[in-house]
C-alpha cells in the first residue's frame, strides 16, 4: 500500500491547501487503491480549492512505459455517482 496522504493530522485540520496537483503518479495504483488515492484531496483541499489531476492517458502511442488510463475510467472514478 501506497503512504497514506491522509492521516489523522490532516483530517483533523483539513481543508489546508488552495491547489491540490497530482501530476503522474495515478498510473502507479492498482485499480482498488485508486478508490482512496482520489478520496485525499477532500481532507487536503479549501472549499472552492483547485484540484489538477495529471495521469497518462491512452492516446499516448509509445511503447512501454507507464500504464495507460482511459477517459471513461477517469471520469467513471471521478463522478459524483462514485462516492
Amino acid at each position: 500500500m501506497y503512504p497514506s496522504l491522509v492521516n489523522e493530522k490532516s483530517k483533523n485540520n483539513s481543508k489546508y491547501s488552495n491547489i491540490i496537483l497530482y501530476a503522474a503518479v495515478f498510473h502507479m495504483f492498482l485499480n482498488n487503491d485508486r478508490q482512496i488515492y482520489i478520496k485525499s484531496p477532500e481532507y487536503l483541499i479549501k472549499p472552492n480549492g483547485v484540484y489538477v489531476h495529471i495521469c497518462f492517458n491512452e492516446r499516448e502511442t509509445r511503447e512501454g512505459g507507464l500504464r495507460r488510463i482511459k477517459k471513461a475510467h477517469l471520469n467513471e472514478l471521478f463522478s459524483s455517482d462514485n462516492d
